[in-house]
């Protein structure tokens, strides 16, 4: 099973959602010890990851430095997706939630 990535209010109400059933974050999304992605590197895979509004212009920032290491339609799909969601979280003051396995 692969990310949940979700857009939430402050109240946990969820307002948009996209998933990854057949992972295909996992092979874009950089490691924990790159240094060069210090916000979408701490993604968690088996646990939940929160970024506020705060954290969304850095966060748009590297994921779409990542987004040059998609290789095929159906990633550049979903990664655009997820950079839309996120620009709302910024725009709205809301959270994006990746909920891993």
């Amino acid at each position: 099973m692969g990310l949940t990535i979700v857009v939430e209010s402050e109240l946990g109400n969820r307002l948009e959602q996209v998933e990854d059933p057949t992972n295909l974050l996992h092979h874009l999304l950089p490691s924990p010890e790159d240094t060069g992605y210090r916000c979408i590197g701490m993604v968690d895979w088996y646990g939940d990851t929160v970024f506020n509004y705060l954290q969304i212009p850095r966060f748009i920032e590297e994921w779409r430095r990542m987004a040059l290491r998609s290789a095929n339609s159906e990633e550049s799909v979903l990664i655009d997706r997820i950079e839309k969601m996120a620009r709302r979280v910024g725009e709205e003051r809301l959270y994006l939630k990746f909920y891993g396995d």
